[in-house]
């Protein structure tokens, strides 16, 4: 290869792959819970905005303006959750990327050795990211349910 191609000597760095065993118990109840408000806006653009199977927007044929402003408010009624949500997952990912990292780094022969670590460090972001859900006036517990204390 040539001097000049952006490739000639350059290593290329990939992440280290996640497995199952990257991810600590309480991340599956983490990234539904981080997800859940975005499906809960889905469902509500499709209980209001929807009719059966497609959307049929309240606005006549023509009026452009208006169609954009609902194709508008509708985004902006995802964004928020979203932004969220993202900010949250990529919180619970770089926690098991940390522990990849650190297997990877250590070798199998130190899982169990490692074990009270992970554990100590899974309670560490579990705190983390309960005080990040605070900070962002996150709602806490898996399903609404949780939070009202009983069932809707």
């Amino acid at each position: 290869m040539s001097a000049t191609s952006p490739t000639s000597n350059a290593r290329e760095k990939r992440p280290t792959e996640l497995t199952r065993a990257d991810f600590g118990e309480w991340d599956f109840d983490a990234v539904v819970e981080a997800v859940y408000p975005v499906m809960a806006e889905v469902q509500d653009i499709h209980h209001h905005r929807m009719a059966g199977t497609e959307w049929t927007p309240y606005i006549e044929r023509g009026q452009m303006p208006q169609l954009i402003a609902e194709c508008r408010a509708i985004l902006a009624q995802l964004e928020k959750p979203i932004k969220e949500a993202r900010v949250r997952l990529a919180h619970i990912e770089g926690g098991a990327r940390l522990r990849a990292h650190r297997r990877v780094k250590n070798g199998p022969d130190h899982d169990n050795a490692d074990r009270s670590e992970r554990e100590y460090l899974d309670a560490a972001e579990r705190q983390a990211a309960a005080d990040a859900a605070e900070a962002l006036d996150l709602p806490s517990g898996r399903y609404p349910e949780q939070r009202l204390g009983g069932e809707l």
